[in-house]
C-alpha cells in the first residue's frame, strides 16, 4: 500500500489517460441497464476523479464521492467530487450508503488476502448497485 502514496502512485495516476468521452460511453452503457434513478455514487480508488467527471455529465445533480489513497491524486479529486476521502478502501470508515458503490481498476492492486474485505466494504457502501470494472 505504501507504494501508492509516493512517486509510484503519482506516476500511475499520470498514466491513466483514457479520454473522458470513452469513460462516458462506458458508463452510459452501464447506466442504461439500471432501473432506478441514481442520486449518489462512491468510487473507491478514484484517482484524480476522471471517472467521476464522466459520471457527473451523465448523472446531473448526483452526489459524487471519491476515496483515494494517493495525496496528489486526492488533491485533484477534491475539485471533482462533492466529497473526497483521503485513504485506502481498506481503511474506509463510513457506515453510509450510495446508490452505486464502484471501483474501476482498483481490485487488481489489492493483496489477495484483503480482497474479501474490499468486497465487503464495496457491498456495505451500496444502497442499490455495486459496479466493478477491472
Amino acid at each position: 500500500m505504501n507504494a501508492w502514496t509516493g512517486v509510484f502512485g503519482n506516476s500511475y495516476n499520470t498514466r491513466q489517460t483514457l479520454p473522458v468521452d470513452a469513460r462516458k460511453a462506458m458508463f452510459a452503457r452501464i447506466l442504461a441497464s439500471t432501473r432506478h434513478r441514481i442520486g449518489s455514487v462512491i468510487e473507491f480508488g478514484a484517482g484524480t476523479g476522471e471517472n467521476l467527471k464522466a459520471l457527473r455529465s451523465l448523472l446531473v445533480g448526483a452526489q459524487l464521492t471519491g476515496v483515494e489513497l494517493n495525496a496528489d491524486a486526492h488533491r485533484q479529486l477534491k475539485n471533482v467530487a462533492d466529497l473526497a476521502f483521503h485513504g485506502s478502501i481498506l481503511e474506509f470508515p463510513s457506515a453510509g450508503q450510495w446508490d452505486i458503490s464502484m471501483t474501476r481498476g482498483l481490485l487488481i492492486h489489492i493483496q489477495p488476502v484483503e480482497l474479501l474485505r474490499a468486497y465487503e466494504i464495496l457491498y456495505k457502501a451500496a444502497a442499490r448497485y455495486v459496479l466493478l470494472a477491472e
